[in-house]
């Protein structure tokens, strides 16, 4: 079911609905956090995605905010010193 909130958040995404896209973004995240808290790549994608609603939005405050939390996932997954986290 995560995964496929995070489709229609996607679908509504391209389609510019960023309200209802957010909303299945939240929803996808809520289910993790409660079921699946060791689960941290999935949310490193849930929360890209949430940062780049809001970067279609224009709201650049809460993409950098959400941008963050997803290097932070990473770095903690693969190292600060793995080429990809260059």
């Amino acid at each position: 079911i995560i995964r496929l909130h995070l489709f229609l958040g996607n679908l509504f995404k391209k389609q510019g609905n960023f309200a209802d896209s957010q909303q299945n973004y939240e929803k996808a995240r809520t289910i993790l956090q409660n079921h699946f808290p060791s689960a941290e790549p999935i949310l490193a994608d849930i929360y890209h995605s949430i940062a780049g609603t809001f970067y279609q939005m224009q709201d650049l405050n809460n993409a950098l905010t959400f941008y963050e939390k997803t290097i932070a996932i990473d770095e903690k997954q693969i190292g600060v010193h793995h080429p990809s986290s260059a």
